[in-house]
């Protein structure tokens, strides 16, 4: 490591400080390792197995995500009767402003696991680049809105939507093709 070949050119008080710093950073790396190892090995029980490899089908959704979305909404997806309640249980769904003859809709109501929202927000963006499907489906909403954000939330939605079909079918995800 580059910041270690300094190490001997440093005062030994601030010498001592960093030594300190990457021992540390090492074990926290070790930890990881040693989480992430057994996490994985869970994934590989009967229980969790099939949910977590029907998530990584999904474009967008890695390894590491369909891990925490397996362990954070748990491996049965039907208990979501439709892909809007699973939406809206993690606070992907619109809020609604009504009275009498008015309404008013406004953003997400940010209701649920902001993490599990901040993952699927970010497998939203690597599903828009390699799926099709989704490409055109992000296209066409940032044309009608005219907003990047709202139509990158609209693919995390319809991407957890799809995870839920995918999993209460069992069936593997299948990349869209635009004709």
């Amino acid at each position: 490591m580059y910041v270690k070949s300094l190490l001997p050119n440093l005062e030994a008080g601030l010498r001592l400080s960093l030594e300190v710093y990457f021992e540390e950073l090492e074990l926290y790396w070790k930890q990881e390792k040693r989480l992430l190892a057994t996490l994985k090995n869970l994934m590989r029980k009967e229980r969790y197995a099939t949910a977590y490899k029907l998530a990584q089908s999904l474009p967008g959704i890695a390894e590491l995500t369909a891990l925490r979305l397996v362990l954070e909404l748990g491996e049965d997806f039907s208990r979501f009767s439709s892909g809007a309640k699973i939406a809206a249980f993690l606070g992907l769904g619109g809020t609604e402003y009504s009275s009498g003859d008015t309404q008013k809709r406004g953003g997400i109501t940010k209701q649920g696991s902001r993490m599990i929202r901040s993952w699927l927000i970010e497998s939203a963006w690597i599903a828009v680049a390699k799926d099709p499907a989704m490409r055109e489906f992000y296209t066409r909403i940032r044309y009608n809105t005219g907003c990047r954000k709202k139509a990158v939330v609209a693919v995390a939605r319809k991407l957890v939507t799809r995870l839920r079909s995918c999993i209460v079918n069992n069936v593997e995800y299948t990349f869209g093709v635009i004709e």
